[in-house]
């Protein structure tokens, strides 16, 4: 063999093991390339999740702001309309009992009072009071029931009170206490 021969042989064969070498490097650079890739996907998809779930927490914490915000604004609007029907219901009892007050059955209750005082007592010593604006009945509820009535220096919206001495006690069967206490019931 010659040496062109030889040197061709020689130089095939370095051009071989170069180009074998090279795909190698090559190849270990596409995959080192493809990992670094793949890395930098993983990351920015991770970022990508981080961001949508801080703007999804953050559109959570708005919607229930708004959500809290509307609620106490139904709560304090269903208050206030909750206490004007409250207000025009006992106003309305108000203007019941005043025609109430009117009538005979307004005068047989007021009797029925009295002589459930009379009766409790025992023959004892009791006060019966009336309401000042039930004046004008002091003379026929004191022939109806035998007792004698005061006319109370306040008005207590209709009704009776009694104080009965002897046992320390006061009875109070007005009107005004009555409504006093529905309305503390239902505040």
């Amino acid at each position: 063999m010659e040496i062109n021969e030889k040197l061709d042989i020689f130089f095939r064969a370095a051009i071989d093991a170069a180009n074998e070498q090279s795909g190698e490097i090559l190849r270990e650079q596409e995959s080192v390339c493809e990992e670094s890739l793949a890395e930098y996907r993983r990351i920015r998809q991770g970022e990508r999740q981080a961001r949508v779930r801080l703007l999804e927490e953050k559109v959570r914490k708005e919607v229930n702001r708004t959500v809290a915000e509307r609620l106490l604004d139904l709560k304090r609007e269903y208050q206030g309309r909750q206490q004007e029907l409250r207000t025009e219901l006992f106003e309305r009892v108000e203007e019941k009992l005043f025609a109430f007050r009117q009538t005979q059955e307004y005068r047989a209750l007021l009797v029925r009072r009295i002589e459930a005082v009379k009766a409790f007592a025992g023959g004892g010593d009791v006060t019966v009071y009336i309401d000042a604006a039930d004046a004008g009945l002091l003379q026929e509820l004191e022939q109806q029931t035998g007792c004698a009535l005061t006319v109370g220096s306040e008005s207590f919206g209709g009704g009776i009170r009694a104080v009965l001495r002897e046992k320390n006690i006061l009875m109070d069967e007005s009107f005004a206490s009555r409504l006093a206490a529905e309305k503390e019931k239902y505040s």
